[in-house]
Order: structure tokens, then C-alpha cells, then sequence
């Protein structure tokens, strides 16, 4: 796991173009990596080697919508800057939101319904794996749309 958000951290760096950017792109990926092991906590299910691969799948999903709303944010922030806007961090945010927040919702809303059919499974493990990717990707889309733009809003990385 933690190769793979090494990994993702590179990767976000790579596309977005700036460490800060990088930064901020890991924590909603890890929100609900956290509230997946809570979750696990709270509805006693064991760490196996079914569950720990769920983390796997879920970070490269969110991944997705990350680098999405993100790359967006970016190009549109470099637009509003180099326009004179007083707060480019601000238009850029609500500006990328307004553009593919919808679309990101719909297409994590899928993916996850997608996944939650594997509770109609009798195999509890296979289940397990549905409601625990499905809750968590879930989760991601929301932290997406509602902290990313917060966190790019008040903490005005420099690009």
C-alpha cells in the first residue's frame, strides 16, 4: 500500500506538474483509505490479503478523479492568473467543479453501485470486498468534490 501511494504521489507530480499539487492530490485519496479501515474496524472485518487488495483498487479509481479535477484546475487557474483575476484559486476551483464535478459524481456513482452488486454475493468475503470498494470509492468522489476544491481554495498552492 504504501508502494502504491508512493507510486501515486510520482504520478500526480508527473502529470500535475508541481509537488504542491501532488500533496494536496493524496489527501482525498487517503480520506477514505482511513474511513475504509475504520469501517473494517467497526463491522469487524479482518485484514486478509482480499481486503489489503481493495486499498489497491480504490486508490488507482480515485486516482482517476483526482488527476481529472486536478489537471482541470490547473489549466483553468493558469487562464484566470494570467487574466488578472484577484483570486485565481478560488475561479479555478469553482470553475473546474462546475465543469466536471458532475461527471465525476456520475461516473464514481456507477463504479461504486458496480461494486456494491457483489453484496447479493453468499461468498461473505466477496461481499466484504463489494460494500468496503463500494463505501470507499464512495467516499473518495466526495472528498473530490468537496475537499479538493477547499484545500486548493485556503492553502493557494504555487504553480
Amino acid at each position: 500500500l504504501a508502494i502504491a501511494i508512493l507510486v501515486s504521489f510520482i504520478i500526480f507530480c508527473f502529470v500535475l506538474r508541481s509537488w504542491r499539487l501532488a500533496l494536496i492530490a493524496l489527501v482525498p485519496n487517503l480520506l477514505p483509505l482511513i474511513l475504509t479501515f475504520g469501517m473494517m474496524g467497526a463491522l469487524d472485518i479482518d485484514i486478509k490479503p482480499s481486503t489489503v487488495f481493495l486499498f489497491s483498487i480504490t486508490l488507482v479509481i480515485a486516482d482517476d478523479d483526482t488527476i481529472q479535477y486536478l489537471s482541470r484546475f490547473r489549466r483553468r487557474f493558469l487562464e484566470l492568473r494570467a487574466a488578472g483575476h484577484p483570486d485565481p484559486h478560488e475561479g479555478a476551483a469553482f470553475d473546474t467543479l462546475r465543469e466536471s464535478g458532475l461527471p465525476m459524481f456520475v461516473t464514481s456513482l456507477a463504479v461504486t453501485l458496480g461494486f456494491l452488486t457483489l453484496l447479493l454475493s453468499r461468498f461473505v468475503g466477496l461481499a466484504n470486498l463489494g460494500l468496503l470498494i463500494g463505501i470507499s470509492l464512495l467516499t473518495a468522489v466526495f472528498a473530490d468534490l468537496f475537499l479538493s476544491p477547499l484545500l486548493l481554495i485556503k492553502l493557494k498552492p504555487k504553480l
